[in-house]
């Protein structure tokens, strides 16, 4: 894949404006997803100024979800306010990601560890949803809990990992 056909990728942490530069998972799975971290120039985990984000403007944001996020939960409600914050910021409906729509929630455990390639599905549907138009990553994750691990967890009743659902998108 060419750098023209990669959208541009913002990162978010924890914390309004904290990235995921170059040498976190996040970064590393976002760039095998198929995406350019709009700061692939740092390292870390920094603070940047939201004025950098706009002037940047990413065609995606991901926001990791720390909280209120994963299989203990079954309401979407507070990252569905987590990402309406976000989109909320000022200056923010000036950028792509924004105007089209197109800002995620991930749960912030599916970066890393043994559900890591579940997360790299549920990225890769978020950056290229035309590629993978064909791909459920909840399918997957199912598939995965069910036949791996032989959990007996269906996601249809319980969990939240992506908001807004992709199913939606």
């Amino acid at each position: 894949m060419s750098e023209d056909e990669r959208p541009k990728v913002y990162l978010e942490c924890n914390a309004p404006c904290k990235t995921y530069g170059n040498t976190t998972g996040a970064h590393q799975m976002m760039v095998l997803a198929g995406g350019t971290n709009i700061f692939d120039d740092v390292s870390g985990i920094p603070v940047v100024d939201p004025e950098a984000i706009i002037d940047k403007n990413p065609e995606i944001i991901i926001r990791g979800a720390y909280t209120d996020a994963g299989y203990s939960f079954d309401n979407s409600s507070k990252i569905a306010e987590l990402r309406a914050e976000i989109m909320d910021r000022s200056g923010f409906d000036k950028i792509q990601a924004v105007t089209s729509n197109n800002t995620y929630i991930i749960d912030v455990n599916l970066h890393y560890g043994l559900d890591y390639p579940i997360g790299l599905v549920y990225f890769a549907k978020t950056i290229h949803p035309e590629l993978f138009s064909d791909v459920d990553p909840m399918k997957v994750h199912q598939e995965f809990l069910t036949d791996i691990l032989g959990v007996d967890f269906d996601l249809r009743e319980n969990g939240v990992f992506v908001y807004p659902p992709l199913e939606e998108n």
